[in-house]
């Protein structure tokens, strides 16, 4: 919710954006049931934030600042908007992958719904990074400024949303 209130409290600014209407209706039918268990989570489980021993097996985390309480599905569904995007598409079977030997069983449902709501939290992010013509990084050789550069990211991930929806992936466990 806090992500949308952003957005809609610069609804305004961004009013020449058709991603920004779209946002606005699209994402409260995403937001998670407000009585799921909550517990702590990472917040940020792509891959370049776990450590691997030289055989491959997962020894720690990094970037604990993002650590929180907070619901399975949103972690689970940031971690696999994370590891199966590939450009703009989901790669189901690296979903699928993620999710084999997982020991406790989660709602498919809520889990898409996690997956979708983490994906486009994240276009709005961006989008709001166009309004505020900020973000940490840039890439000036491809983009002539942050803005365009934010709202090429923002596209990017309402993109792989439309992608997932496109397959309605049954997550099997």
């Amino acid at each position: 919710p806090h992500i949308l209130g952003q957005l809609q409290s610069l609804a305004n600014t961004l009013n020449g954006y058709p991603e920004t209407d779209w946002l606005l209706e699209t994402l409260p039918s995403l937001l998670l049931p407000i009585d799921l268990p909550r517990q702590i989570i990472h917040g940020d489980l792509k891959l370049t934030n776990f450590l691997f021993d030289p055989q491959g097996q997962v020894t720690g985390l990094l970037d604990l600042d993002t650590c929180m309480r907070h619901s399975l599905y949103v972690e689970m569904g940031d971690a696999l908007r994370s590891w199966g995007a590939e450009g703009e598409t989901f790669n189901r079977a690296k979903l699928d992958a993620a999710l084999q030997g997982y020991r406790d069983p989660l709602d498919p449902d809520l889990l898409r719904q996690g997956i979708g709501l983490i994906t486009l939290e994240l276009a709005s992010r961006f989008l709001i990074d166009v309004a505020e013509d900020s973000y940490w990084h840039w890439d000036p050789s491809r983009y002539p400024s942050r803005q365009e550069h934010n709202l090429a990211r923002c596209r990017r991930q309402i993109r792989l949303f439309e992608n997932l929806q496109q397959q309605h992936w049954d997550p099997s466990f």
